[in-house]
């Protein structure tokens, strides 16, 4: 094999293991959640985004900096309690 061949052939290793390890880090970053055209829906972003529209909720939103761990609360306020 000649000098040229080597170099070739080392290259496209590391190639093909340098995407293989791009890959690795992206799903396990991302939880396998690329997928084709699909959006990611996160479960809310901002207290706002919890409104539920009920003046006798506090509308929480926990994590909104993390999309997956996003999760609406709604919290019925004292002075809704006893009517």
């Amino acid at each position: 094999m000649s000098r040229k061949t080597r170099i070739i052939t080392v290259t496209i290793i590391s190639l093909v293991v340098f995407l293989m390890m791009f890959t690795a880090y992206f799903v396990a970053k991302f939880g396998g959640f690329i997928t084709g055209g699909t959006s990611i829906s996160c479960g809310c972003t901002s207290n706002e985004s919890c409104d539920d529209n009920n003046p006798c909720t506090e509308d929480i939103c926990l994590y909104p900096e993390d999309c997956h761990a996003s999760k609406c609360i709604h919290i019925e306020k004292e002075e809704c309690k006893n009517q």
